[in-house]
């Protein structure tokens, strides 16, 4: 520059300034001076870090409504995303986890865009991406390998492959590679060619001239169950034989008597089986020589007789039957110590009853003292010297005064009594004194309207028995059933609980006290309705019946029918006007108004129960007490246990069940009745 200085601007003589020192002359200088961190020319603001445009000496929190820090043209006091989503994900820049693109395999703006085999190496360096290959998932990234068989063992072993497809082959017997392993014949020739065999085991067998698979033709028997087995033979001839009983080969089995001297000789027997017998003295096969009677109904039968000597002997000229009705008298003398009750006193009668019971009577009162039985061969066997035999058995319940008191029959046929001196009983009149009524149920049907209608004459069958007691002990005689005509009401009989003692579980509608102690069989005295139990009230004629069935309130089967007859009917009035000894049984806690109870006598001999169950016989029932001063009652606080309605009695008892005999003197009734139940006819009676 010729002697001019260069200015501020470089240039040569020039007045520019270059205040700054910028390099820049200060007249085009932007800015003569400096930009502050914001841009802005001498400006004041010494840093802006984050770049926002908001100078970090100043509060910048999103809401400053004076700044537009993601320039999207919304300052940030209304913008929900003030510092952007460069990404344009939805995701402000301040919560996103990556501000940009996640790779394929998850790298935040990574470089990775395929992994096909999904083994997170990028396919672009990955070695194996073929998804048929092992190892096309194996992040040590090795060359691709392929599925084979990989067993060294089997015939089709592949070196190459890189994992086991499950197709591995072994050799079978036969050597092929995947065959079955199946030997056998394979000759189709053979007899025993083996159609599913893959190679051959050398064991093919062929026909013989028999026709046997690998035979040698032999011939012979070949079943081992026969005494002429042959084992040795390939063809069966037929020819097997077995062994009979007697052990003979091909014998024809027959066992029997062999010896022609036996007389069960048995000319088709074979072998002998030990059976022969002989005939001995009396001419009998097989027999022992024994004599005896041999005829089973002779009372002398001997079982092992062999020869009949003619020595059976048989019994008397009697029959049992002979013996029903027969009274037996007890003198006026048997008083006190005789053994007979006070009741009969000054002489009654026995009578030898066709059920097997005595019964002893005296006018009205009777009482079952005992059972008697016949034994028809005792003429034969209990003979004695005097000409008695025992032949009649009684066997009483209570105590008389004859050590032996028994009947028997004298040489002639006649009864007589042993031990006649010392007893007071003789034999009397054989005509019952005192005879039952009952209506025969056996008789032909025969029904009418109204009494007129009745036939006028009786049943020819009974005509010859009209007003006799006939051997049985049974008066046989015509007349109608005026209970049927004239009505009659029934009631439903329960068992009664006594209200003072209602949890007492061992009432009985029937009880037979002292049975369980006399019977083993029997556990319990105590029997409760079965099926049921009626009591039927003839009220026109004074009678009654209580039948139905029991059962053991312990032991349910022993089971009992109950028959039994009842008369005299009285009102409690009349009853306790008869003496000064009558009276009634009644239950402590009620009020009872006994003169309107009803009593009744029951009947004995005919009032019995029969065993139905594991319990058979009879059992005989008889009033008590004998005196009669106390009587079955019937109506409210009747049956003595409790208030209600009901019926009740005491009876005594005996007889025999399961062949031993039973008796007692204390039973008694005790049971609820329902509302009666009244019938009539059409007759109106």
């Amino acid at each position: 520059c010729d002697g001019n200085q260069l200015d501020a601007c470089g240039v040569c003589g020039g007045d520019g300034e270059d205040a700054d020192n910028d390099g820049i002359c200060d007249d085009i200088d932007d800015c003569v001076g400096q930009f502050d961190a914001l841009g802005v020319c001498n400006g004041t603001c010494t840093s802006d870090a984050d770049g926002d445009g908001i100078c970090d000496d100043e509060i910048d929190n999103g809401l400053d409504c004076n700044h537009d820090t993601d320039d999207d043209g919304i300052v940030d006091c209304q913008d929900p995303c003030p510092y952007g989503d460069f990404d344009n994900d939805g995701i402000c820049d301040v919560d996103d986890p990556c501000v940009g693109v996640i790779d394929i395999l998850g790298i935040c703006n990574g470089h990775c865009f395929e992994n096909v085999d999904n083994d997170q190496i990028c396919d672009d360096v990955d070695n194996c991406i073929d998804l048929n290959a092992c190892n096309y998932a194996d992040p040590s990234n090795d060359e691709c390998t392929y599925p084979g068989c990989i067993d060294s063992a089997a015939c089709n072993f592949d070196s190459s492959a890189g994992c086991d497809d499950d197709s591995c082959l072994y050799l079978d017997e036969c050597g092929n590679c995947g065959g079955d392993d199946t030997l056998g014949c394979t000759d189709a020739d053979a007899c025993n060619y083996d159609a599913e065999a893959d190679c051959d085991d050398e064991s093919c067998l062929y026909l013989d001239e028999c026709g046997n698979c690998g035979g040698d033709d032999t011939l012979g028997c070949t079943d081992a169950e026969a005494c002429n087995y042959d084992a040795e033979a390939d063809c069966d001839d037929e020819s097997c034989l077995y062994l009979d009983e007697c052990g003979n080969c091909g014998g024809d089995d027959t066992l029997g008597c062999t010896d022609a001297d036996a007389c069960n000789y048995d000319e088709e027997a074979d072998c002998d089986d030990e059976s022969c017998l002989y005939l001995d003295e009396c001419g009998n096969c097989g027999g022992n020589d024994t004599l005896g009677c041999t005829d089973s109904a002779a009372c002398n039968y001997d079982m092992d007789a062999d020869c009949d000597d003619n020595s059976c002997v048989y019994g008397c000229d009697l029959d049992e039957e002979d013996f029903h009705g027969y009274v037996l008298d007890v003198l006026a003398d048997c008083g006190e110590g005789s053994g007979f009750p006070d009741e009969f006193a000054g002489g009654s009668s026995i009578v030898l009853e066709s059920n097997g019971t005595v019964t002893q009577n005296q006018g009205e009162t009777s009482l079952i003292i005992g059972l008697w039985s016949f034994d028809e061969c005792a003429c034969y066997f209990g003979q004695s010297e005097d000409g008695l035999a025992p032949g009649l058995t009684l066997e009483l319940f209570i105590e008389s005064d004859c050590a032996e008191f028994q009947l028997a029959v004298n040489e002639n046929g006649l009864i007589e009594q042993i031990d006649a001196e010392n007893c007071c009983i003789q034999i009397g009149d054989p005509t019952p004194e005192w005879c039952f009524e009952e209506f025969a149920a056996d008789l032909g049907d025969y029904e009418v309207q109204c009494e007129e209608e009745l036939p006028q004459s009786c049943d020819p069958a009974f005509n010859d028995g009209v007003e006799i007691c006939g051997p049985d002990g049974v008066e046989y005689f015509c007349a109608s059933d005026v209970s049927l005509e004239q009505g009659y009401t029934v009631h439903q009989a329960t068992t009664a609980i006594d209200e003072d003692n209602s949890d007492y579980i061992q009432d009985g509608v029937v009880r037979l006290y002292g049975l369980s102690n006399q019977h083993d069989a029997c556990n319990s005295d105590y029997f409760d309705v079965l099926g049921g139990l009626e009591l039927f009230r003839y009220d026109d004629n004074g009678t009654a019946r209580l039948k139905g069935s029991i059962q053991n309130m312990e032991d349910a089967s022993i089971t009992f029918d109950v028959d039994m007859y009842f008369d005299t009917r009285m009102l409690g009035s009349e009853f306790d006007d008869l003496s000064a000894a009558t009276g009634f049984l009644t239950q402590g806690a009620c009020d009872v108004d006994t003169d309107a109870l009803v009593t009744y006598v029951l009947k004995n001999g005919i009032s019995k129960l029969t065993g139905t169950g594991s319990m058979t016989g009879e059992i005989f029932l008889n009033h008590q007490p004998m005196s009669l001063n106390k009587r079955f009652q019937l109506g409210f606080g009747g049956n003595n246990h409790n208030c209600a309605f009901g019926f009740g009695g005491w009876f005594g008892w005996q007889g025999v069940l399961n062949g031993q005999s039973v008796m007692g003197f204390s039973g008694d009734v005790i049971a609820d009745l329902s509302e009666g139940v009244g019938f009539e006819t059409d007759c109106g009676g």
